[in-house]
């Protein structure tokens, strides 16, 4: 590995150095010899140019961050403005205004991306899915670092569909491009300050405060300038833990099967194993929730006078520290009558009596007893034993002479309209701001990384951009997955990635500009280090899985822009895919110490060929129609939730995409109402899926399986009108009205599930 980043960023001063050279020593030849040599006047070269005091641009085809014109793709941009207008604090809070494309988190610091139902629903720190993420055109590999704090962004652009071409891996869904501001070499300063209450009828008054500035300085003059930026978020704890307060150890109960709700036995609810004391800790905090994060930037740009060349540095970190994400404890099951009876129906119940730890919430008993009322309301001592005391005080036996049986049939029916109720589209949580935490846990990540970049013009006629990245970062969680007193299902997982990048691109025309061309090649080198501890509580054996994994990406793409008609433009791109994984685990499922661990190990390279072709139609200047055929491709995967999976029955199989698309833009009113619009089909081989695996034989395990073929089709709908631009001063022209669209029907045509 460290060879190969030598490699790299030799490669990358070496470019850096000759061209910068090259440039000077042209520009000084330029400067002595301008006295003899004569500039080719507009008439001589064929343009015309524009009258005094305008400034002309034209723009066709791809263009630069920001600018989407005659693009024959669907995308989604989102300018400063509108993010500051959404007050969007991450990419996430842009997917809920964005058609189609969906954001996921199951924590803090972790998220899965879909676009148009495309993507990847597993949270493991080595899951890759199906949506590139990109920040400053460096690609994010690591999912812990896909969804980081925005601030001080220039532009955000949504890409939906498979990139065949381009500078992009394992994008078969989309991308998401993010483009922070750089320095302007002008003197510039802002603060942003925001305050609030979280306010609801149950829960805590929590204060939270959002601060977000920057400052530009010129360091010297027309050469160099500077930018930093940074953003701090915080809010106080909010949810109600009701196992806060519990009695110190000495003083508890142990349960001999007969008292377990008695007070000193249970401290919130849960239920001791009989002859043990509950494990639930002393001195919990009553309000849990809290959140924070900061995350700061700085670059510098250099850009020597007549030198051609222009270099951006920039580095940047964050910290977030917090409790872990907290939920709700719903447990619902069908079990059979008692045994002992003749005739052995299936009965719903719920609450987490199957894992014996009869921990059942507080709201969820309160509606149960309300069923049991509207049922018989003589039979309240149906509701879990004494607790019915706590529910329904004084109302606690049923009629002389009422039969077991029929006190059984009531208990029966009311578990089975509850576990109904849950199982309904509802709010399945009567108080979302209160819980029973045994270990509310505590999650960390920090980040750090940068790049370098150099553009240049090569030899006067091709654009050049070469870019050096990296990023790392270290996250730990303590978290109780179970969201209950009981020590049901809790994890303390610690990860951490270091990821190394070099991209180099070229482009320019031939022609007259009717030939836009584009090749370059992206190399990626990741190493990934994930160490769980998993407790299942009761009788079962904690398990210790330790994987590292070892990722190098290679691809090489071209791209060719062809105006071979006055108003129709032709599209040609092609991509090399090649990425190898290496991936060991150990295991240890056992507490004895000679058991040694569990250590597997395996390699697997993956390679392909995409691509993609599209005919665009420009129908005048404000309306273009297109049509397009897209190759996407995603490597295959290796599971990190079990060690079974690496040799039987090995990694998941990459995915492959057919995609086609038919879509068209306009503008009428003078560009006061803008519309993009269109319509895609869908053909997947071996879909990545993320499954529970459910086989008797093997431990149960969240693990990604290929549906062999996958069916999608769809459309999508965006309309802008700005109805003031030109018509009213400019302070107060910039209102917007946007609507967007999206439509999406998927089907699994084979899926073969053993």
């Amino acid at each position: 590995m460290a060879t190969r980043i030598a490699l790299w960023c030799a490669l990358l001063v070496v470019t850096f150095v000759l061209n910068f050279q090259g440039e000077i020593a042209r520009a000084q030849q330029d400067e002595t010899s301008g006295a003899g040599t004569q500039t080719p006047s507009a008439e001589a070269t064929g343009d015309v140019a524009p009258p005094a005091g305008v400034e002309m641009m034209k723009v066709k085809g791809r263009a630069v961050s920001g600018i989407e014109a005659d693009v024959p793709e669907s995308v989604t941009q989102f300018d400063a403005a509108t993010i500051d207008a959404l007050g969007a604090a991450s990419i996430q809070d842009l997917a809920k205004v964005t058609p189609n494309v969906e954001i996921r988190s199951a924590g803090a610091t972790t998220a899965t991306f879909f676009i148009r139902g495309v993507g990847l629903s597993d949270f493991s720190s080595n899951a890759a899915g199906a949506v590139g993420i990109f920040q400053d055109d460096v690609q994010l590999n690591a999912p812990a670092i896909q969804n980081l704090p925005l601030f001080d962004i220039e532009t955000v652009d949504v890409k939906r569909g498979p990139q065949g071409d381009g500078l992009f891996r394992n994008s078969s869904a989309g991308a998401i491009r993010i483009y922070s501001n750089k320095p302007t070499g002008e003197y510039e300063a802002r603060l942003k300050q925001t305050f609030g209450s979280f306010v609801t009828d149950d829960a805590r008054d929590a204060f939270m405060r959002d601060t977000e500035g920057m400052i530009n300085l010129p360091l010297v003059e027309d050469v160099m300038a500077a930018r930093i930026a940074f953003r701090i978020q915080a809010t106080d704890p909010f949810i109600e833990n009701g196992c806060a307060g519990a009695i110190e150890l000495a003083d508890r109960i142990a349960n001999d099967s007969t008292n377990r709700r008695d007070p000193g036995v249970s401290m919130c609810g849960e239920t001791p194993e009989v002859g043990h004391v509950s494990d639930v800790p002393p001195g919990l905090d009553k309000w849990v929730g809290d959140r924070g994060v900061w995350a700061a930037r700085g670059s510098i740009r250099l850009s020597p006078p007549d030198a051609g060349v222009e270099f951006l540095f920039s580095v940047h970190g964050s910290r977030l520290n917090q409790d872990s994400t907290l939920g709700e404890f719903i447990g619902t099951n069908v079990v059979d009558r008692d045994p002992r009876e003749e005739v052995r129906e299936p009965i719903a119940f719920f609450g987490d009596e199957a894992q014996r730890s009869f921990y059942r919430p507080p709201e969820q008993l309160e509606e149960y007893a309300e069923i049991i009322e509207s049922i018989n309301p003589f039979s309240f001592e149906l509701i879990d034993g004494d607790r019915a005391a706590e529910v329904l005080p004084g109302m606690t036996s049923g009629p002389d002479g009422e039969s077991a049986a029929f006190k059984r049939d009531v208990k029966d029916t009311a578990f089975t309209i509850l576990g109904k109720n849950l199982a309904e589209d509802r709010v399945l949580d009567r108080e979302p701001y209160r819980g029973d935490y045994n270990k509310p846990g505590r999650t960390t990540r920090d980040t750090y990384g940068g790049f370098l970049r150099s553009e240049f013009t090569l030899g006067g006629e091709v654009d050049t951009k070469l870019t050096f990245g990296t990023e790392h970062y270290r996250r730990f969680r303590d978290s109780d997955n179970d969201f209950s007193p009981a020590r049901v299902f809790e994890a303390v997982i610690e990860d951490s990635a270091r990821q190394f990048t070099f991209d180099a691109e070229f482009s320019g025309d031939a022609f007259d500009g009717a030939v836009r061309w584009t090749v370059g090649n992206a190399m990626l080198y990741e190493r990934l280090e994930n160490l769980a501890f998993t407790d299942a509580g009761f009788s079962q054996v904690p398990v210790r899985r330790r994987f590292l994994q070892d990722t190098s990406g290679f691809v090489t793409s071209a791209e060719m822009a062809w105006d071979f008609l006055e108003d129709f433009t032709l599209e040609i791109g092609g991509r090399w895919n090649y990425e190898t994984k290496e991936f060991r685990i150990q295991e240890r499922r056992s507490l004895a110490v000679a058991d040694p661990p569990d250590d597997r190990q395996r390699q697997k390279t993956w390679q392909e060929p995409t691509g993609g072709i599209s005919l665009t139609y420009h129908i005048n200047d404000e309306t273009t129609l297109f049509s397009k055929y897209t190759r996407g491709f995603k490597v295959g995967h290796f599971n990190g939730n079990n060690g079974d999976e690496i040799f039987d029955p090995g990694p998941a199989r990459p995915e492959t995409i057919d995609a086609f698309e038919w879509g068209f833009s306009s503008s009428i009113l003078d560009r006061r109402v803008l519309m993009r619009g269109g319509f895609f089909f869908y053909k997947y081989q071996d879909y990545q899926v993320f499954i529970f695996r459910d086989d008797p034989n093997t431990t149960p395990a969240l693990v990604i399986r290929n549906a062999e073929e996958v069916q999608q089709f769809g459309a999508e709908f965006d309309i802008t009108v700005e109805p003031l631009r030109d018509w009213v001063p400019d302070e107060y022209d910039n209102l917007k009205f946007i609507a967007r669209f999206g439509w999406l029907d998927s089907e699994f045509l084979e899926f073969t599930n053993v």
